[in-house]
């Protein structure tokens, strides 16, 4: 009998194993080691960041792992960047928040949600982005519903729950039909396959597709799959509305990227013409709905509909610029990424800060008066929408700058266009929260807000990462690298 010793290269994994130890520790210390309670977000910090120095062990590496189902090249390395400082930024926002009765659960799962999406985001097979896919949503629903004594929160939990549970079933059955129509689940292999037999207008291939489609739909909050984005983003606290609008929007973009540029891009003609509409869809409705929220968490949830569309543009670009220049359209997508995660960690960041005092959700008109009365949080806010809004000297700009020209490269003017337009018409909800903040009176006088050093930090490095990402986008991602490698 043939003996088979199967391919388990650690170094793939390395950064899921830290996040898997860490998640173990922080979960017994806050069990065990009463004392240690007040320690466990910092820990929680510093285990992402180990990953991430992990990570950045193999950023130059281009290598496969267990059998082909783990990929290591720049494309996996930059969003799990992505992913790791963005929960790394929400450890420290919520270190002090947390029930301490709870502290040690939370932040266990947290480890292991993001754990999850390192798994999408690195995986080659249909079937493991489907496991990732799911470690990450588990952890997600019950991040969501841990405040028992919130009744929003619970909402927004059962909400999140049922309909994610949906999307699964539909992602689930996209893969069984693709399985049926190609007869793997490996990405690599898919895409032999459909480059040595033609399936297009396949029936078979063709319901897959619209199955997947509508799982990955679902996970970046795309028209028509976005219902449960406005509910969900108001009814949670502050800081788990940024955590589920960063690392799990990285990590669901990651594996639709490569499943259906690298993998099904000889389908192009099958799919592109649904996402294009879609794409529409999502612009403009975004933008549409987000005009008329008064709650600022809405607004926000509708506007993050818009940003997954204008990131669809690349992604309906990518195949047909993979033989003029392969790296524009994942290269957009990345950095386009990277900023939304920087803009919503600040935005949101922010928005816990005065929550917490008022002890329920912020509206729009509640920032009336707090440019003058919080000069420094009032001018991250403001970096924050400017950079949504795609300002110049914003990393929203250049971000929006590169999946624009994708898209015109690839002959889609008509999209672009559109595109311009709703960029116009967010610029009215963007500067209506700036307005408020410096050229309206407050109704009440506002009282003092406590922000902790951590949270100050948070706010911090995301605002000067996005002045950065706007003003000198190259040199920032060079010394970053040139500060991992003198730490290693």
């Amino acid at each position: 009998m043939e003996i088979i010793i199967p391919d388990t290269n650690m170094m793939a994994i390395l950064p899921q194993i830290i996040l898997c130890i860490g998640a173990c520790l922080v979960l017994l210390l806050g069990v065990f080691v009463h004392g240690m309670r007040k320690w466990i977000g910092y820990i929680s910090f510093f285990t992402c960041m180990l990953a991430l120095i992990s990570v950045f062990m193999s950023w130059d590496m281009n290598i496969t792992a267990f059998s082909g189902m783990i990929t290591i090249n720049y494309f996996t390395n930059a969003f799990s960047a992505i992913i790791l400082m963005s929960s790394a930024l929400i450890c420290l926002v919520t270190r002090d928040d947390v029930d301490e009765h709870k502290i040690g659960e939370f932040f266990s799962i947290a480890l292991m949600s993001t754990l999850g999406m390192l798994v999408m985001a690195s995986s080659l097979n249909l079937m493991v982005i489907f496991l990732g896919l799911e470690i990450m949503s588990i952890g997600l629903y019950v991040m969501i519903s841990l405040n028992r004594a919130r009744i929003r929160s619970l909402e927004a939990g059962m909400k999140y729950f049922l309909l994610g549970a949906f999307s699964s079933g539909f992602f689930l059955y996209g893969i069984s039909l693709t399985y049926g129509a190609t007869g793997s689940f490996d990405l690599a292999r898919i895409a032999q396959y459909l480059q040595a037999n033609n399936l297009l207008g396949d029936p078979l291939m063709m319901a897959g597709l619209g199955l997947l489609l509508i799982g990955f739909g679902f996970k970046v909050a795309l028209v028509p799959f976005h219902m449960w984005s406005p509910d969900v983003y108001q009814g949670s606290p502050a800081p788990i509305t940024a955590f589920i609008a960063t690392g799990p929007k990285a990590a669901a973009f990651a594996a639709f990227a490569r499943v259906f540029i690298d993998t099904f891009g000889g389908l192009h003609l099958d799919w592109s013409n649904v996402l294009f509409w879609i794409c529409i869809l999502s612009m403009v409705g975004g933008n549409l709905m987000a005009l008329i929220q008064t709650d600022i968490k809405r607004m926000l949830a509708f506007s993050s509909i818009s940003h997954a569309g204008y990131i669809i543009m690349a992604i309906i670009a990518g195949p047909v610029l993979m033989t003029s220049d392969p790296t524009a359209a994942p290269a957009s997508i990345i950095y386009y990424v990277m900023v939304y995660a920087l803009t919503n960690i600040t935005a949101f960041t922010i928005i816990h800060v005065f929550e917490s005092r008022e002890g329920k959700n912020l509206k729009v008109d509640d920032f009336a008066g707090f440019g003058f009365r919080y000069p420094l949080l009032a001018v991250s806010m403001s970096i924050s929408m400017l950079s949504m809004a795609g300002f110049p000297l914003t990393g929203g700009f250049i971000g929006k700058f590169q999946v624009f020209s994708a898209a015109v490269d690839a002959g889609y003017v008509v999209l672009t266009i559109i595109a311009v337009i709703t960029t116009v018409i967010s610029v009215y909800y963007y500067l209506g929260v700036m307005v408020k903040m410096y050229f309206s009176d407050a109704e009440q006088e506002l009282e003092d807000v406590y922000v902790s050093k951590s949270t100050w930090a948070t706010i911090l490095i995301t605002s000067t990462g996005l002045i950065l990402l706007g003003v000198i986008p190259s040199i920032l991602a060079d010394v970053v690298k040139g500060l991992f490698h003198i730490i290693l």
